[in-house]
């Protein structure tokens, strides 16, 4: 079952403001850290929480999508051709986002956890 929207936007504003603090935390901390498996533990971290941000982003993307699809059909029912027009355009831009999401999650989890430790200078 699909779940409300406001509830993945909520989640999704939760794991951005998570991911946020991790950088912060890991970006001070980073000239002290000598220890290399507690900078490794940081930047997986910091993995998962970005690969949450974009199945989130993907997952509330792609009901987006379902939503204007559904207001195209009634759109297209009633023959209001500008709401038709309207939704078709709002249907490509979040195609777009959707398919962006979907192949930067591709990307993060082929690359695991050195892609975070990439964006520090490791």
């Amino acid at each position: 079952m699909a779940q409300p929207a406001g509830d993945l936007e909520a989640r999704l504003e939760r794991a951005r403001r998570d991911l946020e603090q991790a950088v912060m935390d890991t970006l001070g901390a980073r000239k002290g850290l000598l220890d290399p498996a507690r900078k490794q533990e940081l930047y997986e971290k910091i993995w998962r929480l970005r690969v949450q941000v974009v199945e989130l982003e993907r997952d509330l993307t792609g009901q987006q999508l379902t939503d204007v699809r559904h207001a195209a059909e009634r759109a297209a029912t009633r023959m209001d051709h500008e709401e038709y027009l309207e939704a078709s355009r709002k249907l490509a831009g979040l195609r777009i986002r959707y398919l962006n999401a979907t192949d930067l999650l591709e990307k993060l989890r082929a690359e695991g956890p050195a892609s975070s430790g990439r964006l520090f200078g490791s």
